[in-house]
């Protein structure tokens, strides 16, 4: 995921630093959904949609984690 944001924003990106305050648009916030969803093979829908989970590397990993933990055929999922 860092490689992805550090070749399309041309800048090296740090696990936590600030996206949003470094100008990253909502546009590229959809680009970033379209990445995570078919890299990792999650949905991202609804209240996961919020900016605070695209703010920061760590904020994403811990997004695609949680939903790689929850999403159909994961533990629990009947």
């Amino acid at each position: 995921m860092r490689t992805f944001l550090e070749v399309r924003t041309k800048n090296p990106i740090e696990p936590d630093d600030d996206l949003a305050a470094a100008g990253v648009s909502s546009l590229f916030v959809m680009e970033l959904v379209t990445y995570m969803e078919g890299t990792y093979g999650i949905v991202i829908a609804g209240p996961d949609l919020m900016m605070e989970n695209f703010r920061t590397v760590r904020a994403m990993v811990t997004l695609v984690g949680r939903l790689l933990d929850t999403g159909p055929g994961a533990p629990g999922d009947h």
